[in-house]
């Protein structure tokens, strides 16, 4: 309570504003994508983060962000981190702490690269998220849109945000529990900028002699489970299906606990899951079940065994929502269905298969083969506008398929 009493005493040093004519939240949205790539930032953001024992972690940063995609941002009065440093050149970040003086280094989170690429993220943000408009106010300065989005997963957190009026730089975003609003993270700028220009050696920082690099990221990413299979030479498993609007983005391999590991990452346009996959030792006791438990910052993770293959999965989600997934990892029940759908729909397995290592799940691909029955589509159109960020629910409308008649076939490939 003590956090929501600290944002409550800064906004009230912001006063509202009203604006005189609000635009749609669909140009916010887009304002605030193109915003990733087309400013320049300077400035001090804190973020806060309640403990279970009723306190609260502070994190203050300074921040330099420029549109060519290079970051720098170190940690500064901050409890227990000062001088950790996050370095991104667009291509790589590098994760300094300097007590332990590792600095990792991970492939760079993949920037929206075009306006068809922006269309896809907004998409399925209002697809997933019921969101609000609720007027514009002063805030660090700076006169801001205030959105609220409810994700319409119900395990999932809802948030606020301020977003620039100017420039669509975000300038805080609050995470709440859905049950009891009880605030998760409280990430703002207490200063900002946005300069024309900011020199390289703004965004510069030397690491102290001794430095010890860990390469985490150990492959390109990958847009198909297969190649990923072949790389790492054990069973992957894919869920059988993902909570609505959680669409498969990527997969790579990275090292985790010195492990080469299976990452594969799904998105609703906001938040990300994580799966996490390793082949398990042998002669290592199997343990049956799914072990649970909460993480800081409102994420949780649930881990457990499917044959020889040990997973883990991980996201800002209620514990319930991800043990959910980690019940959905049944290759045996996946395989039955997969048999199931080539019989109803009188397709080869081996395009099930191809449509499965895509990333979707049994329910998607039920539905799409579902459209394609009543519309006459080829799966490649369908295919392509999946990949555009259309959901089956917003291709089945687009295409004048009754949706309600869709959900009754998909049922028995759902796990959620």
């Amino acid at each position: 309570m003590l956090c929501v009493a600290l944002a409550a005493h800064f906004f009230v040093l912001c006063a509202p504003a009203s604006a005189q004519s609000d635009p749609s939240i669909e140009s916010i949205l887009h304002k605030s994508m193109a915003a990733q790539d087309r400013i320049n930032l300077r400035g001090i953001q804190t973020e806060i983060i309640p403990r279970h024992d009723s306190g609260f972690d502070t994190i203050t940063r300074r921040i330099v962000r420029r549109s060519d995609g290079r970051s720098l941002a170190i940690c500064v009065d901050t409890d227990g981190r000062n001088g950790t440093v996050y370095q991104d050149d667009g291509k790589w970040t590098r994760n300094f702490d300097p007590f332990t003086r590792v600095c990792s280094i991970t492939r760079s989170v993949s920037r929206i690269a075009d306006g068809r690429s922006a269309e896809r993220v907004v998409r399925r943000i209002l697809s997933n998220y019921r969101v609000r408009l609720i007027g514009t106010e002063m805030f660090s300065g700076r006169s801001c849109y205030i959105l609220a989005l409810d994700p319409k997963d119900p395990f999932s957190h809802p948030l606020d945000v301020r977003i620039d009026v100017a420039t669509g730089a975000t300038i805080s975003r609050t995470e709440y529990q859905r049950r009891g609003g009880s605030t998760i993270s409280l990430n703002f700028f207490t200063s900002i900028s946005f300069p024309r220009q900011i020199a390289d050696s703004e965004l510069a920082s030397k690491f102290p002699p001794g430095t010890r690099k860990i390469q985490t990221s150990l492959s390109l990413p990958f847009r198909s489970v297969e190649p990923l299979r072949r790389k790492v030479g054990f069973e992957i498993c894919l869920p059988n299906s993902m909570p609505a609007g959680f669409q498969f983005e990527s997969c790579e391999i990275v090292r985790l606990n010195d492990t080469p590991t299976a990452c594969l990452r799904f998105s609703d346009g906001l938040a990300a899951i994580n799966i996490f996959e390793s082949r398990t030792a042998e002669g290592f006791t199997l343990t049956p079940g799914i072990i649970a438990k909460t993480l800081p910052r409102g994420e949780a993770i649930a881990m457990c065994q499917v044959g020889r293959t040990s997973c883990a999965v991980m996201g800002p989600r209620l514990m319930e929502g991800v043990v959910m997934i980690a019940k959905a990892l049944d290759t045996d029940s996946a395989r039955n269905k997969m048999e199931s759908l080539s019989r109803t729909f009188g397709v080869p397995i081996a395009s099930v298969i191809d449509l499965r290592n895509q990333g979707l799940g049994l329910d998607h691909i039920a539905a799409l083969l579902e459209i394609r029955a009543q519309t006459g589509r080829t799966m490649k159109t369908l295919m392509v506008m999946h990949q555009d960020g259309w959901g089956w629910d917003l291709i089945a409308q687009r295409l004048r398929v009754d949706v309600h008649r869709i959900s009754d076939k998909i049922r028995p490939y759902q796990s959620r």
